[in-house]
């Protein structure tokens, strides 16, 4: 005859872990809603952060599409090489002539 306190036991438990699971996607959610309006925010600044933000966008897509490879990304006018996943995270090589000192 313990089957109705345990149903309500089970009951209360599955209620409590739904609330837990409500509660972290709510937070995660406003997480990433701070970060999109942070990210936002700078954007619009000027069109030079238009650049910067749209490339360092680039960047952070390539780290988490591609986790754990090295990635060598070339600039369009083949003067700097990007290496993304080195022991010392981006690493810019200079491809053009270098001036003397």
């Amino acid at each position: 005859n313990d089957i109705i306190p345990r149903a309500k036991g089970d009951a209360e438990r599955i209620i409590k872990e739904a609330e837990a699971f409500a509660q972290a996607r709510i937070a995660r959610a406003q997480g990433e809603a701070d970060r999109f309006t942070s990210v936002l925010r700078e954007y619009r600044r000027s069109e030079k952060s238009r650049e910067v933000t749209r490339q360092r966008l680039y960047l952070e897509a390539m780290e988490d599409i591609l986790p754990g490879i090295t990635k060598i990304i070339v600039s369009p006018d083949a003067q700097t090489v990007l290496i993304l996943g080195g022991r010392e995270g981006i690493t810019p090589i200079p491809l053009g002539p270098q001036p003397r000192p």
